[in-house]
Parts: structure tokens; C-alpha cells; sequence
């Protein structure tokens, strides 16, 4: 089984989804990223993110339902910058509806 690309971490009961640049390693390079907007609801299991790269396309779905507070709108510049750092760059911040749901993400 593969590694997952994303990275996530819980913030003040907020969930991060974040990437490092072994994404760069999956799809290439990156032409275009399609995120939610800030104060969209999102469902567990919908596709909330799509990356489109110059070898593949990765659609990421949300692991917890909620609200979208926050889009990091540099992330492309920030990842594409970044090609040997394996820093995550965060991309999303949600909100949950039930906070219980974080639990599972918790180390």
C-alpha cells in the first residue's frame, strides 16, 4: 500500500491538510489546483481538492466533514519552490462539524 501524499495534522480542533513535494514526485509538474472556497461546507469522502499535474491529476478527498476556514491560495508557488524540501505546505483548513472526528487524526 502506498504512502499517502497528504499530511494531517490537528491544530486548536482544526484539521490541516497539507502536502510535501513527494507530490511533485506523483503528478509532476504542478499546472493547477483546484480548491474549495473559504466558507464552503465540504462531506467526508467528496472530492475537495484536485492537482493537476504535468504526468497525473490527484484528487484528494475531504477526511472529515465540515467548513472550509481558511484556503492557502500560494500553496503552487510555495510546493513548485520547494522541489528537495520535504516541508509540508499546508493547503486547507477545516473546520469539523463533529469534533470527535479529529480524534482519529490525533498522534
Amino acid at each position: 500500500m502506498k504512502e499517502p501524499l497528504e499530511v494531517i495534522s490537528i491544530e486548536d480542533d482544526v484539521l490541516i491538510l497539507s502536502f510535501d513535494s513527494r507530490l511533485l514526485e506523483t503528478v509532476g509538474q504542478i499546472e493547477d489546483v483546484d480548491l474549495p472556497e473559504e466558507g464552503d461546507e465540504i462531506e467526508q469522502g467528496q472530492d475537495c481538492i484536485v492537482i493537476h499535474g504535468s504526468e497525473d491529476k490527484l484528487e484528494i478527498r475531504a477526511p472529515i466533514s465540515g467548513l472550509i476556514l481558511e484556503v492557502n491560495d500560494s500553496f503552487l508557488q510555495d510546493i513548485s519552490k520547494k522541489p528537495k524540501n520535504h516541508t509540508a505546505q499546508w493547503l486547507i483548513k477545516i473546520e469539523a462539524n463533529d469534533p470527535d472526528d479529529l480524534f482519529k487524526f490525533e498522534e
